[in-house]
């Protein structure tokens, strides 16, 4: 900025000029004054008087030249550094948000993560923990600190690798197999078989071991037993929306022939449910409600796109839509 060139001011100019005008007239008009009165004390007076008046004149122009030099020079330090000013405050206000975010527990921290991503690397750590692998394990400690900012979880998770540490092969396997009980009872079968295949390779042979493929299938087994159980309850009350429902559920868990055995009471449980939506769609036409009728007919299209029922509502859709644009 030292070096920059600054570009002549015409109102500067116009000042010094008159500075310099007001001078030489002063001298003019004092040097008349003593040649006209002669050398007396009068004369030197007089002319001492008219020098006296443009001197004042020059100082206030020259305090007028400074006053707009500070202002000059005031302008261009707001242009250099105004937005520097408004970095330093966007600057304070992210300290103040990583200040806040350091203040936040670990399971606020943790709502911003997905269940996934968390459970994904504890799966990883007892892996490793299994194996012995006790870089690895730290290094995946510290990306749940890092990354996802569960400090106290890592803790906890350190400490319980530690006590683990000192356990038995036993202990270890029982861990284990517990773990797999917890993720069974959320009935995530692909984890759990998962958890259960690496327990198979690290302890081969081990009679507790070998046995954990059963407890998997058992706890399929009775998932889909307590499935079927209360949709034969609801089908007997005529529940029909939860019918469908729990018919939707088991779609995951029946082998074919299951499959099969069931289809005749899932038709029934559809037709019932397509009964069910004639009932409300010719109720809120006869009320003239077209509103409801059309949002009716559209959930038959939808679930049963190839019944009749559905190919008459697709017919009378479009007088259905005009009834409903008078009626609004």
């Amino acid at each position: 900025m030292g070096n920059e060139q600054v570009s002549a001011d015409p109102g500067r100019i116009l000042r010094l000029g008159l500075l310099a005008s007001s001078v030489i007239l002063a001298l003019a008009i004092g040097g008349v004054m003593i040649a006209a009165l002669g050398r007396t004390l009068v004369a030197y007076a007089v002319g001492l008087s008219v020098l006296a008046l443009p001197i004042l004149v020059a100082l206030g122009v020259l305090a007028l030249d400074r006053l707009h030099q500070i202002k000059q020079t005031n302008e261009m330090l707001l242009t250099h550094f105004g937005n520097s000013d408004t970095v330093l405050r966007t600057q304070n206000e992210l300290l103040r948000d990583l200040v806040s975010m350091s203040r936040l527990t670990d399971n606020t921290k943790s709502l911003l993560y997905s269940d996934t991503e968390i459970e994904a690397v504890r799966e990883r750590i007892n892996a490793m923990q299994l194996c012995g692998n006790d870089a690895g394990t730290e290094a995946l400690l510290q990306t749940m600190e890092n990354r996802f900012g569960l400090t106290g979880e890592a803790q906890r998770l350190r400490t319980e690798i530690a006590s683990a540490t000192q356990a038995s092969t036993e202990e270890k396997i029982d861990t284990a197999i517990e773990r797999i009980h917890v993720i069974l009872s959320r009935q995530d079968w692909t984890q759990a078989k998962r958890e259960g295949n690496r327990l198979l390779q690290m302890f081969p042979g081990h009679p507790k071991v070998a046995h954990v493929p059963k407890i998997i299938r058992d706890a399929w087994n009775a998932h889909k037993t307590q499935i079927l159980k209360e949709y034969q309850e609801v089908v007997g009350i005529n529940n029909v929306e939860r019918s469908i429902e729990l018919l939707k559920e088991l779609d995951h868990y029946l082998t074919p022939a299951e499959g099969a055995a069931l289809a005749e009471s899932a038709r029934d449980v559809f037709k019932k449910k397509l009964h069910n939506y004639g009932v409300r769609f010719a109720i809120a036409v006869a009320d003239q409600q077209w509103g409801d009728a059309i949002m009716t007919g559209q959930e038959i299209m939808r679930e049963h796109p190839n019944s009749r029922m559905a190919r008459e509502v697709r017919e009378k859709m479009p007088l259905l839509q005009e009834y409903a644009s008078i009626q609004t």
